[in-house]
């Protein structure tokens, strides 16, 4: 049951920093790289409960990295994902608007801009937690050429945004 809750914990964005954290300290202790010594993180935790939490810690940086893998994905799956996603945002902004409540960050459909909001979550959250995956995971590098590719495509959306707006 607590590997359970600790995994779903580790989707909440507001445990995102202390997931990535954990993870990159866990894999610079162990001098981590392309995948090798990735063993050496279960050796030393010979201890049930470290184990446990070695074990913990790389589930949530999986769990974690799947939950915002949207931007990792082919741009047509992306696309439709990202639509999905800011769908849901809106309504929720919409429902907030209509309670008189504050509306929350990405919720407000009149003042977010997708793309450029896109390009901060892939620079600042999507990229770097995919770099810290592809260490130890080296497999999964098409992913990191997936979310370039449509970090260029937004930063070309936003622009374009940008000039239809003047």
């Amino acid at each position: 049951r607590r590997r359970r809750v600790e995994s779903i914990l580790s989707t909440d964005m507001a445990n995102h920093q202390s997931v990535i954290t954990g993870m990159k300290v866990k894999l610079e202790s162990y001098d981590v790289n392309k995948g090798t010594n990735f063993e050496k993180i279960f050796e030393d935790d010979k201890n049930v409960s470290k184990l446990f939490e070695a074990q913990q810690s790389v589930i949530n940086m999986i769990l974690h990295s799947s939950d915002i893998s949207n931007p990792a994905k082919p741009a047509e799956i992306s696309t439709e994902w990202t639509k999905r996603v800011y769908g849901e945002f809106f309504v929720q902004g919409d429902l907030e608007k209509k309670q008189g409540l504050k509306i929350s960050n990405f919720c407000d459909r009149n003042t977010t801009n997708i793309n450029e909001a896109m390009v901060g979550f892939i620079n600042f959250v999507v990229m770097p937690t995919i770099e810290i995956l592809v260490s130890f995971v080296p497999e999964v590098e098409v992913y990191r050429e997936y979310c370039k590719a449509n970090l260029k495509r937004h930063k070309i959306g936003a622009i374009n945004d940008d000039k239809k707006k003047k």
